[in-house]
């Protein structure tokens, strides 16, 4: 669709934006610390939103390492959530940002930045997921475990995007409720005496994807 072509060159411009910008904090690094070693392999992924973002940077660029960016991204998020953390303690590990000096031109604070990648972090997942199915199952649950997460209104986010993909119809409204039965159901029953704010954030999201019938007999 020429929605989804014009998303992809966005994209695409952004990931050169941060080439760039990764490209000199890397050349200011050698300059500060000349004796680093410029041969290693790609370094680990962090729990960070921004690298996060990266990983699926090359996933949309480089079909042949796609699955390999998107497993990956799916183990550090079971890693992140299933932690024994709060999810308080999620957000602050994902949503802590270190600026580079050229990403302080970009943006006005961290916070202004995990803000900024969060929102592409989410239009990457639903990218990938509508132009290749067979990344569909682990971006479906990637997105579903972060469902409790409301800083940046990221996990509002993430439920509105399972919605979009749901809407597409075929075989992906089956995919996503199997997801909402598996992953997020659950979490609402642990939860469901009393007043909480995770629960209620689920219930909100998911009032995207199922009727009001359906949220009433939760």
């Amino acid at each position: 669709s020429h929605f989804l072509h014009d998303r992809l060159e966005q994209l695409t411009r952004q990931i050169n934006q941060r080439r760039d910008v990764m490209k000199e904090s890397e050349k200011n690094s050698k300059q500060v610390n000349p004796q680093s070693n410029s041969a290693s392999t790609r370094p680990t992924t962090e729990t960070r939103i921004d690298e996060f973002v990266k990983e699926l940077d090359i996933a949309i660029i480089d079909s042949s390492n796609m699955m390999t960016c998107v497993a990956h991204v799916y183990e550090l998020t079971s890693q992140l959530v299933s932690s024994g953390s709060t999810v308080s303690e999620h957000q602050a590990k994902l949503f802590d940002v270190v600026m580079s000096k050229s990403e302080k031109e970009l943006f006005n604070s961290p916070d202004a930045m995990a803000k900024d990648y969060a929102s592409t972090f989410v239009q990457q997942a639903t990218i990938l997921a509508e132009g290749y199915p067979e990344t569909r199952p682990l971006l479906l649950r990637t997105l579903a475990k972060f469902a409790t997460m409301d800083r940046h209104h990221f996990g509002d986010t993430c439920l509105g995007a399972l919605a979009r993909l749901a809407s597409g119809g075929g075989n992906r409204v089956s995919e996503v409720m199997d997801v909402v039965q598996e992953m997020l159901l659950p979490l609402i029953a642990e939860t469901k005496e009393g007043s909480n704010s995770e629960r209620d954030s689920i219930i909100i999201g998911l009032s995207k994807l199922v009727s009001p019938a359906f949220l009433e007999a939760l």
